[in-house]
């Protein structure tokens, strides 16, 4: 979908993130296979997101990524 190029001065790191588009079965639960990594999923909508983002998803959101998924997540099409 979109890739961001992320610098986190504070703590002398750079990543660059991917962003995959995914479908799910409406009759299949996702779960978290990785809770020792990630402690609760959250679903939010796009125009009503928390202000605590991380750092790759507000790149992401503000429109400072490459990728046209960019565009189809803002339009609410992904």
């Amino acid at each position: 979908m979109a890739v961001t190029n992320d610098l986190f001065i504070e703590d002398q790191k750079h990543y660059v993130s991917i962003f995959m588009t995914a479908f799910c079965p409406l009759d299949q639960a996702v779960q978290n296979l990785e809770p020792h990594k990630v402690q609760h999923w959250q679903w939010f909508d796009m125009n009503n997101l928390p202000d605590d983002l991380f750092l790759p998803m507000k790149q992401l959101v503000a429109g400072r990524g490459y990728g046209e998924g960019i565009e189809l997540m803002k339009n609410g099409i992904i």
